[in-house]
């Protein structure tokens, strides 16, 4: 019988069968629980039927140890080439690089913090939303964020997706998350079974982030993920700078960074 194979921090399984070689990916941030899912469910109860499923169930081993996000980096911007920096995380980026580049398609697996998040699929290509039981969908962010995991196969002509499956704090969550791994896997025919349709999703352009230009940022409230935002409208403040929506649309990703020059939040719309 075939069985997973555990090389150098990472589980292979070869079906012998030629076709697609997916990559699944946890722990890019390293409170985010999704890789349970992985590691504890998923190399017991599948068996690949066509071509090679790789697992990386601790991307970023050293804030898995710590219980934190990052330890220098985020990790989900050190994936590029050549590297942009020296930090564990640049490091750790480099080491699995070629891997991607080894495989066709990836699906990378978040949570989110906040208590209310709601899970969403991020993707630049629609042919392949249905297959996740997400209502919406985000793109964009290939050009908001250099240095990803997602962007970075994209650059090299491979598919790749990204699952947020919900807050930790909802209990939910596994099962999103469990069953966007089992339909992808059925989709690329890694699987056995006919993958389940979403027949309705709503698609969000994202085409405007802010970056901090202190470390005293401020929010005048804690925004959620697709909450409404109008134009001109005061979300918080950069020191003494104001920040405002820049139209009629939603936010995403607010966070209050810890030095200049990180992230606070992207800004989009609903596609018609």
């Amino acid at each position: 019988m075939k069985q997973w194979q555990w090389i150098n921090g990472v589980w292979k399984f070869d079906s012998w069968k030629p076709w697609m070689r997916v990559l699944l990916m946890a722990w890019v941030h390293g409170n985010e629980l999704s890789g349970q899912i992985i590691l504890r469910e998923l190399i017991d109860t599948i068996c690949v039927s066509h071509g090679i499923v790789f697992i990386i169930p601790h991307a970023n081993p050293n804030a898995v140890a710590q219980n934190v996000r990052q330890t220098e980096k985020n990790m989900n911007r050190a994936f590029s080439i050549p590297p942009q920096g020296e930090t564990y995380e640049d490091k750790r980026a480099q080491e699995l690089l070629p891997l991607f580049e080894q495989s066709d398609i990836l699906l990378d697996i978040h949570n989110t913090l906040g208590e209310n998040s709601i899970p969403f699929l991020i993707s630049e290509h629609p042919e392949w939303n249905q297959y996740f039981p997400v209502d919406r969908v985000i793109r964009g962010l290939d050009m908001l964020h250099p240095g990803w995991s997602d962007g970075y196969m994209n650059s090299i002509g491979k598919k790749w997706f990204c699952i947020e499956s919900g807050s930790i704090y909802d209990p939910q969550w596994p099962e999103i998350a469990k069953n966007s791994i089992m339909n992808f896997l059925r989709a690329t025919w890694s699987i056995e079974g006919a993958p389940r349709i979403t027949e309705s999703q709503s698609i969000y352009q994202l085409d405007v982030i802010v970056k901090s230009q202190s470390n005293n940022v401020r929010f005048i409230k804690k925004w959620l993920d697709f909450e409404t935002v109008h134009a001109g409208e005061i979300v918080g403040y950069d020191w003494d700078r104001v920040i405002r929506a820049p139209y009629d649309g939603v936010i995403l990703f607010s966070y209050i960074p810890t030095q200049a020059g990180e992230e606070i939040c992207v800004f989009g719309k609903l596609q018609p």
